[in-house]
């Protein structure tokens, strides 16, 4: 089921051009939002803003049900701490530019890498929008700082990630009239580079409640109700206290690929 998200001024990855038209919602996202039991919420305490990192660009994509479906389909699923925040590459097609950031994360449980040295540390593509290019070649368009990202989503956060590796010929995969700009800049030179998947970029808040880097909440209110099910606990709400940890225990149950 493919579904279309509206995301705002910065994107968590890559995201390669997708097929489909998607639609507002899907039936799929619907019936789980209708029969989603209504948890108790208490306070999240903020600490995350998930708005700085959403955009105004539409996707489609697939709508996994559950933390562990995400996790069968990509490559690349693991939980951790943000790091910090570091410069990244560009992507042009002659009239479109999209910029993007790298969020370093210190992992504390891998269930599926790409690569070794995904288990220890993982760099992630943070897209901080796409926008026009104006005649003198340069974008049209601001983009979120550095400073901005971290303050957003700051160091120590936990983070889960579930996504895929780009390609070191990403360029080639693109085709003609992509240029690709600054592939390993924000990582050192050979480290792979993770894009996730619209469900999978997740963050805890300062009391552990879930907050999507990407999707609509309605997209992960099932994923939650999924993992409170399995916890055999009331946390089924993103804005339950203790779902970020159910969803971290569903990924350490999964099993790598």
């Amino acid at each position: 089921m493919k579904k279309t998200v509206m995301l705002g001024a910065a994107l968590l990855v890559v995201v390669l051009p997708l097929g489909g038209c998607g639609s507002a919602t899907s039936s799929t996202t619907a019936a789980a939002v209708e029969t989603s039991p209504v948890a108790d919420t208490g306070d999240c305490g903020g600490g995350v803003a998930p708005a700085v990192v959403r955009g105004t660009g539409y996707y489609d994509y697939d709508v996994m049900p559950n933390l562990s479906a995400a996790v069968e389909k990509h490559d690349v699923a693991v939980a951790g701490r943000v790091t910090g925040w570091s410069g990244g590459r560009s992507v042009s097609s002659g009239d479109m530019i999209s910029r993007y950031a790298t969020v370093t994360v210190q992992v504390d449980l891998a269930v599926k890498v790409a690569d070794p040295s995904q288990r220890d540390v993982a760099y992630v593509a943070v897209s901080l929008g796409s926008d026009p290019v104006g005649p003198d070649g340069a974008a049209v368009g601001s983009v979120p700082t550095l400073d901005e990202l971290e303050r957003a989503v700051p160091t120590g956060t936990r983070v889960i990630a579930i996504g895929n590796t780009v390609p070191a010929d990403e360029e080639e995969r693109y085709g003609s009239p992509f240029v690709v700009e600054g592939y390993e800049v924000g990582r050192p030179a050979g480290a792979p580079l993770a894009s996730l998947t619209v469900q999978g970029a997740l963050a805890e808040t300062t009391n552990g409640c879930t907050v999507s880097l990407r999707a609509q909440d309605e997209d992960l209110s099932y994923w939650t109700v999924h993992a409170a099910e399995l916890a055999r606990n009331a946390a089924t709400a993103t804005t339950s206290p203790g779902s970020f940890q159910n969803l971290v225990d569903e990924l350490a149950s999964s099993t790598a690929g």
